[in-house]
């Protein structure tokens, strides 16, 4: 089988520099005609045993590399499977950690958490006045159909002619801040149990 390429060692060349120009010309074409699969020239007998060591070294290369070529086909694919086996154990991990998180929340924890990773509708009007000039998006106060519908969505018990009204009265601020979410404002009453007849208890929350 013809080789790409082979290796000639430097301590070779002694024995090289010692033979006559034709001896050693007719030596490389053997040399090539070996390792290319072709045919191989008469040699001088100083020429001979040379050439039989140099075959030699060559075959010993081949092999060499054949193993290498072998071990990191292997290692390539024992690889593979160890990422395969590292995607399955982080997907177990999740698995596990989804339990561990049902099994120490509540009911009602559980569907706030759930609910909460829901994407929520962005609470800012791209459409307001110099909203485009200045780059940012500003805050659009929800009506009261805004709010019904997302307490029914929560299943919460936050009254939301109360929730306006106290927002209403306040100018839409939490604590001395303006308010940016007020679907955040409302999980914020939902959590402290505000069902709307408490004004204080509601100036008082925070998000």
């Amino acid at each position: 089988m013809a080789r790409k390429s082979f290796l000639l060692y430097c301590d070779t060349a002694a024995a090289v520099n010692v033979m006559s120009d034709t001896d050693a010309g007719t030596l490389f074409k053997a040399i090539f005609a070996y390792n290319t699969g072709g045919q191989i020239p008469t040699l001088s007998p100083i020429a001979t045993p040379l050439f039989a060591m140099f075959c030699a070294q060559f075959d010993r290369d081949a092999d060499k590399w054949e193993d290498t070529r072998k071990k990191r086909i292997e290692a390539g694919r024992l690889g593979g499977k160890q990422k395969l086996a590292n995607a399955s154990k982080r997907k177990q991990n999740l698995a596990n950690l989804a339990v561990s998180v049902s099994d120490s929340v509540s009911v009602n924890q559980k569907e706030s958490i759930l609910t909460d990773t829901k994407e929520t509708p962005p609470a800012f009007s791209l459409n307001a006045p110099n909203a485009e000039k200045s780059g940012k998006a500003r805050f659009t106060k929800p009506t009261i159909k805004d709010v019904i519908e997302y307490c029914h969505e929560r299943g919460n018990t936050v009254n939301p002619q109360a929730f306006i009204d106290h927002y209403e009265a306040n100018g839409w601020k939490i604590g001395q801040n303006p308010m940016k979410d007020w679907r955040a404002a409302i999980r914020t009453w939902e959590r402290n149990n505000i069902a709307g007849d408490n004004p204080q208890k509601a100036q008082g929350c925070a998000l």
